[in-house]
């Protein structure tokens, strides 16, 4: 599986840890410092990217693209800066949107985590859109329309409940 960079892919990473079956390929160093236990990682090369608001320690550019068109993916897990009113994943890094679009076309499937105080924002950067992913996981409802735009496309909204935590 393909895990993309920014806070919610670092979020699933953490989630992944405890699997062991799971070859994680990412453009992320955060995600692979969080996946470097022993288990099947493969990190695509590429320009770190430092653009204000971007991901932090993402990988992007032309060698990231070459190194991602490689691969087979089963699933993408996405974040995005934004997802606005027409179901559109949005990036505020154009060479972030680029790899992340790429790798939803190397996919099987993708599937999107995404805050709620991120829902209804815009950002320069279109990624693709909510037509295009399976499964949506967010912290709280989406807006009435955007949730009929969904169920329209066969897009499953998911709210995690969260886990409790255990007392000390």
């Amino acid at each position: 599986m393909f895990i993309g960079a920014g806070p919610a892919a670092e979020a699933a990473a953490a989630a992944l840890r405890p699997r062991r079956d799971v070859l994680a390929i990412t453009n992320s160093l955060c995600v692979a410092a969080i996946l470097a236990d022993g288990r099947r990682l493969a990190v695509l090369g590429g320009e770190l990217s430092t653009a204000s608001g971007a991901a932090p320690g993402a990988l992007v550019g032309a060698a990231t693209l070459e190194a991602l068109a490689r691969w087979k993916l089963d699933l993408a897990i996405l974040g995005c800066a934004a997802l606005d009113r027409d179901g559109d994943m949005l990036e505020t890094d154009m060479r972030l949107a680029v790899v992340h679009r790429a790798a939803m076309a190397q996919a099987r499937r993708t599937a999107l985590i995404v805050e709620g105080a991120r829902v209804l924002r815009s950002a320069p950067a279109r990624v693709g859109s909510l037509r295009d992913v399976a499964q949506v996981f967010t912290d709280r409802s989406l807006p009435p329309a955007l949730a009929t735009l969904c169920a329209g496309w066969d897009c499953r909204v998911e709210i995690p409940r969260a886990q409790p935590v255990a007392a000390a």
